[in-house]
């Protein structure tokens, strides 16, 4: 006799579909039977899951932050430092595409080398880059014999009597494999929720652990493209030669994911110089830009990044504040929704890789480092699309040395897209 219960099924391709809500109707001398119970618990289940996946959407809601540590030799001194490694998990919520939630109640570590095979061990050791995501599963609790009632044969082996909501951590060579657009009521694909990419830099003159937590899905309904990169530092003091230099060059802009370059038309970004100085402060005036996307290797017809560059950049007088407007509302990504550009904080990290100029102020740590309910850089947005994309320097004298801004601190490099194996 097969047991009441499949405790062994993982979540896989198990809401490829939306499920059909079905509920009992109850009337005096039904006879029930285990079945009929479950199809009652899983039309409340599929309800809810229905509810959480077309109206609130799916992704990480808060914490869930990683890490990966190398421990202490104590009690370990035969063993290397990458067989040291540790992967740490935050607590925190999410849910995935079926509508699951993923609850992780208290931080929890692993031992990296026991999670993996050998496959996966040699990948890492030779830099390449994991994945790291959590998957809904069910653990069976409460074991308990069943009894003789009825006349019926009890189930001869013990059935456990309660199931847990629980999660399990994959790390894998790829990320889980989603819809680029997705569509209403159509297949989510895998729905484990992916957290971080995980590397060991065995380049590096000392090799280390590195984590990267941008590439994690917001919770929300639809993916949204964001800003994640500025080349210049933002609300920072240049000296007048060094904004025309940065201007003629060109301040880059990069996005979360690939936008469609016909929509980054005249009119959607502006120059604007409010002048300064010790006189009235009231004249302003637009510098006229040109706009340079940088195509996407698969596809010429949509980037990831812009680069902003003034036709006429000289002119700039001590006190001068330079605005940089992008209105989000009119940049389609790829799935032809708008970009999420709102620049909560003045967040947006300053990438020395989106300008070709080295004179920029030092970019200082911001008060809040991190945004609210996640680790990782800030990027623009908050969830809606639209919004409008605001930045700015001010212009100081020219033999001033660069001094620390308050702003994020500058990245290493684009995080937009993991880069090839072995990269920083």
């Amino acid at each position: 006799m097969e047991t009441n219960c499949r405790h062994t099924e993982r979540s896989g391709a198990c809401c490829s579909e939306i499920p059909e809500l079905e509920r009992l109707c109850y009337f005096f001398g039904q006879a029930l039977e285990p079945a009929d119970f479950q199809a009652e618990q899983a039309y409340m289940w599929n309800r809810l899951a229905t509810l959480t996946r077309q109206a609130v959407g799916w992704g990480v809601a808060c914490g869930l932050d990683v890490e990966l540590t190398v421990a202490s030799q104590e009690g370990c001194e035969d063993q290397s430092e990458f067989d040291r490694l540790v992967l740490e998990v935050g607590a925190g919520a999410a849910f995935d595409c079926c509508g699951r939630p993923l609850l992780v109640r208290k931080r929890f570590c692993r031992v990296l080398r026991n999670h993996l095979d050998d496959k996966h061990k040699a990948a890492l050791s030779e830099g390449k880059r994991l994945y790291v995501s959590l998957e809904y599963c069910q653990t069976p609790t409460r074991k308990s014999q069943s009894n003789v009632y009825g006349g019926c044969a009890p189930l001869a082996e013990p059935q456990f009597s309660r199931i847990r909501d629980d999660v399990t951590l994959r790390v894998d060579l790829a990320p889980p494999e989603t819809p680029e657009c997705e569509t209403c009521m159509g297949s989510c694909g895998d729905p484990a929720v992916l957290l971080a990419v995980i590397w060991w830099r065995a380049r590096d003159p000392k090799p280390r652990p590195a984590v990267r937590t941008d590439v994690r899905r917001p919770l929300g309904r639809r993916e949204l493209a964001t800003i994640t990169g500025l080349g210049w530092v933002h609300g920072g003091t240049y000296g007048r030669r060094a904004a025309e230099a940065v201007l003629s060059s060109g301040v880059g802009i990069r996005f979360s994911r690939p936008i469609r370059s016909a929509t980054l038309q005249d009119g959607v970004v502006d120059l604007v110089v409010y002048e300064g100085g010790g006189g009235r402060r009231e004249s302003w005036y637009f510098k006229e830009v040109t706009l340079v996307p940088e195509p996407d290797p698969e596809d010429a017809g949509l980037c990831r990044s812009v680069l902003i560059r003034a036709m006429q950049p000289e002119g700039f007088q001590e006190g001068d504040r330079i605005m940089l407007i992008l209105r989000s509302a009119f940049v389609l990504d790829e799935c032809c929704r708008a970009l999420s550009g709102s620049h909560l904080g003045g967040g947006v990290p300053f990438d020395k890789n989106l300008s070709a100029e080295s004179g920029h102020p030092e970019a200082g740590r911001r008060v809040c480092p991190s945004p609210p309910d996640r680790s990782g850089p800030w990027r623009s947005g908050n969830g809606i699309e639209g919004g409008t994309f605001e930045s700015w320097i001010n212009v100081g004298p020219d033999n001033q040395r660069p001094a620390a801004q308050p702003g994020p601190a500058a990245q290493p490099g684009p995080a937009a897209q993991p880069g090839p194996a072995g990269s920083s």
